[in-house]
This record gives C-alpha cells, structure tokens and sequence, in this order.
C-alpha cells in the first residue's frame, strides 16, 4: 500500500492527540490505542520527530513515546 503524505499526516494527528490524553506509549500501546497498524503508527512517530513534537525514553527493552 502507498501511503500518502496527507494519510500520514492524518495519522501523525492521531498520534500526538492519543498521546496528550495518555503520554509514554509503546508502539504496540499505540497501535491498540488508535486501531492503527504498526507501519501506519511508524510512519507517523517519524513524522512528528522529523517535526520535533515528540520525545522518547528506553523502558527496559521497549521504547515510550510522549510529546514534547
């Protein structure tokens, strides 16, 4: 599947909006959360890194994600 610019700017809102209600999130915490698949949540956390509206933290083996 191609994914557009405008579908994954869409997702990217999704993210940042799911994580101002709960912050610190793993990847599958996101895709549960926002019933998104994962190359749809990946495409939009590199979007708002490339943006600089999020942050990250190693937890053990994973990685939490929260907004700046």
């Amino acid at each position: 599947m191609k994914y557009s610019f405008e579908m994954i700017g869409k997702n990217a809102g999704i993210i940042w909006q799911n994580l101002a209600d709960k912050p610190k999130q793993s990847i599958s915490e996101l895709e549960k959360s926002t019933k998104l698949k994962r190359d749809e949540v990946l495409l939009a956390i590199g979007w708002l890194i490339k943006e600089d509206k999020l942050n990250y933290e190693i937890v053990g083996r994973g990685t939490k994600f929260y907004l700046k």
